[in-house]
């Protein structure tokens, strides 16, 4: 029964392990291709290292850890169109697969799948609202909120917002989305609250739950590894909880300059793409902001902070070198 007993475990180990790496797989290439057009090659492996250790750490093997995927991979469909529409192609076929990848992470995870849909939403609407004020050489006061209707009916309403609607009732009528409503079970208000208190409770439970070796964590041996294994877990948590907030707080603060002083420019609009959608499934998290749900959602979040990093030491850079 022992053997038996250890076979089983290590297959589930196998399992799991193997899970892991999928996932990390299926983000980081999506994560890559949108990061390497806007950060150098150290800051972007850097991204990509920090993603890849807390996606095997932290990323559970479960509908929430693919629905962070698909939310990703469903980004990654918008910036695609980005690309197609600043060419001079319709991108009418990245708006279809970004529905279908919005549909597939509504079907794992309502809460994920609302953030998302909320965050393409407002996007789609700001992109055809800018794309008239620029073509037609306006002031933003004179843009006709019916011509920017009929302009998202014909380009994301078409391609994204029929499909996606189409889908959804019919994952309804066939109950292949969680039953018991859109907010996940035990779900309470307290936005922005709870993603503090989430931190705080796992922060705390670190150094006065259990250590790395079963123990309390000051035990007060430092060669068992409890000290050292405390520190590198807070560390990694703070990380997680803070970086989050430095890419939304500072691509929130790049954002306005970009689109009232100058022309529109494809690296603005995906900046606010992926400000929007990051912003959105952090926000999606609710109340239970935990390292793990805040990790599966927060890959375009850590991507807006290396962004961020990487642009203020470059001005930091250029300031020193004139000084």
């Amino acid at each position: 029964m022992g053997y038996l007993a250890g076979i089983n475990s290590l297959h589930t180990l196998f399992a799991q392990s193997a899970g892991q790496w999928v996932l990390l797989v299926l983000s980081l290439f999506p994560l890559f291709k949108m990061a390497r057009t806007h950060l150098k090659r150290p800051w972007l492996l850097l991204l990509l290292a920090f993603c890849a250790l807390l996606g095997l750490s932290y990323v559970p093997v479960d509908p929430s850890g693919w629905a962070g995927v698909s939310a990703l991979w469903a980004v990654f469909g918008g910036w695609f169109y980005l690309q197609n529409r600043y060419a001079g192609a319709s991108g009418t076929g990245a708006l279809l697969f970004c529905s279908v990848c919005t549909v597939v992470t509504l079907g794992l995870s309502a809460a994920t799948g609302l953030g998302l849909v909320l965050g393409l939403l407002l996007f789609s609407g700001l992109h055809c609202f800018l794309h008239e004020r620029e073509e037609r050489s306006i002031g933003y006061g004179a843009v006709s909120r019916r011509v920017v209707l009929m302009r998202w009916a014909r380009s994301w309403g078409l391609s994204w917002g029929l499909p996606l609607t189409l889908l959804v009732l019919w994952g309804l009528g066939a109950g292949r989305f969680p039953q018991g409503g859109f907010l996940p079970q035990g779900y309470r208000a307290g936005l922005p609250w709870g993603y503090f208190s989430s931190f705080h409770q796992e922060f705390m439970a670190v150094w006065l739950g259990q250590g790395a070796g079963g123990q309390g964590a000051f035990r007060g041996d430092l060669f068992q590894g409890d000290l050292v294994w405390a520190i590198l877990k807070s560390s990694g948590l703070l990380l997680i909880g803070l970086l989050p907030l430095v890419g939304i707080l500072g691509g929130g603060y790049q954002i306005p300059g970009r689109f009232v002083y100058r022309l529109l420019q494809r690296p603005d609009e995906e900046l606010l793409l992926f400000w929007l959608c990051g912003l959105s499934l952090i926000v999606a998290t609710g109340a239970h902001s935990s390292s793990g749900a805040i990790v599966a959602n927060g890959f375009l979040a850590f991507l807006l902070a290396l962004w961020v990093l990487a642009g203020w030491c470059a001005r930091r850079l250029t300031l020193a070198r004139l000084g």
